[in-house]
């Protein structure tokens, strides 16, 4: 942080145009605010079981020391996932740069951005970058990042999202085990549990789906937030959108990182296919609806069948070791499946090994039907009535 800030802006910008390699002071100090933002909402909730006279002051602190490693972890792997969703932001700047000059033009007619403060280029310069082969660089990219996240925190927010029972365990699980397992009660009762759960959901939208993400989502299908949050929760559970993107980042080493954000756009095109289905046939007044068990069980299948044959997508270099041969077979099992998928008419296209396993994965969520009879014996399941174990009731 102490050396970005020997740059303006402009300065940051002019060298990204120029190949250099930076973000802004703001993206290199998160974790020290994330850390600051966890420490405050532990000592709240502890300091509540101290007033009540069930926790002395010794034992806060002893409890509060045994959680530094986990709580440092927990702050390392949501900086991590802000930094790969700047790089991909930047790795597909060119080819969206009409997407991100609507995004602006969004924010401003918002009044959350003003594009001259900020130093955003303008619709010209945007045009003259564009036909220099360039676009939005990284600094002005996190820039970008840091609104559409408070943009989207104070909008959730005004809803009735983190009010919903499902969501509880994005709560939990922004507490170390220990809290986790001594006050899950209290944990639940937090007096910022609404602030917490709306940060928590939109920081991972963000990081794992993209800046631009609701933006398109609302372009496409004209949904509110509120109802693409809701969809994208349901597409992220079923998918497992988390956990692949984090057995996609333990590649680190083993495999270049141009194939890994492959793998990690593969994995979120999947989770942003289900968001559109999901808006499409499960939005009503109440939110988003979900078919949750089927679904899920239908994805595991189709995983555990395209596990067993080679996926499509071209690794790009030889496996170093046979800890990197089965991380990737694990991994291109669900992102390889996707990979190659091309629809023409309804059905699948010929020559690929993978296609048929494709289709049924990504149909899962885009097709539904194919899952879930549609009628009278339909099986449906609110997100309110969906709980860990994915169980689903008939309607």
């Amino acid at each position: 942080e102490g050396g970005n800030l020997g740059f303006t802006q402009r300065g940051r910008v002019e060298y990204a145009l120029n190949g250099g390699l930076i973000n802004t002071d703001a993206i290199d100090n998160s974790a020290g605010v994330d850390c600051s933002d966890h420490e405050v909402n532990i000592k709240i909730l502890l300091n509540a079981c101290v007033q009540r006279g069930e926790l002395t002051i010794e034992a806060r602190n002893e409890l509060l020391a045994s959680m530094t490693d986990e709580v440092g972890e927990l702050v390392l792997d949501d900086n991590r996932a802000q930094t790969i969703a700047l790089t991909i932001a930047r790795r597909q700047a060119l080819s969206m740069v009409n997407v991100h000059t609507r995004y602006l033009h969004a924010l401003e007619a918002d009044g959350w951005l003003n594009r001259s403060l900020e130093f955003l280029p303008t619709d010209r310069q945007l045009a003259e970058r564009q036909a220099n082969g360039q676009a939005l660089t990284a600094p002005e990219f996190a820039v970008l990042l840091a609104y559409t996240k408070n943009a989207n925190v104070a909008e959730i927010g005004q809803s009735d999202v983190p009010d919903n029972a499902y969501l509880e365990a994005d709560l939990v699980r922004y507490f170390p085990t220990a809290m986790r397992e001594r006050y899950h009660a209290e944990i639940c009762g937090h007096q910022l549990r609404r602030e917490i759960i709306s940060t928590q959901v939109i920081n991972q939208m963000v990081n794992l789906s993209g800046i631009s993400f609701d933006h398109r989502m609302t372009e496409q299908v004209g949904a509110s937030l509120a109802d693409i949050v809701r969809a994208w929760v349901v597409a992220r559970d079923v998918t497992r959108l988390p956990q692949l993107w984090e057995e996609i980042e333990q590649l680190e080493g083993d495999v270049k990182l141009d194939v890994r954000l492959e793998l990690l756009l593969e994995a979120r095109r999947m989770t942003e296919r289900g968001v559109m289905w999901f808006l499409r046939h499960r939005r009503n007044g109440r939110g988003v609806q979900r078919c949750g068990g089927a679904p899920r069980r239908a994805v595991r299948r189709c995983v555990a069948r395209s596990a067993r044959r080679p996926h499509p997508l071209d690794m790009g270099e030889s496996p170093r070791g046979r800890r990197a041969r089965c991380a990737r077979r694990a991994v291109g099992s669900v992102a390889g499946a996707a990979h190659g998928v091309r629809r023409h008419r309804g059905r699948p296209s010929a020559g690929c090994r993978s296609c048929r396993c494709g289709a049924l994965l990504l149909g899962v969520v885009r097709h539904a039907r194919c899952a879930v009879a549609v009628g009278r014996n339909r099986w449906v399941a609110t997100i309110d009535e969906v709980g860990d174990a994915g169980t689903i009731r008939a309607a």
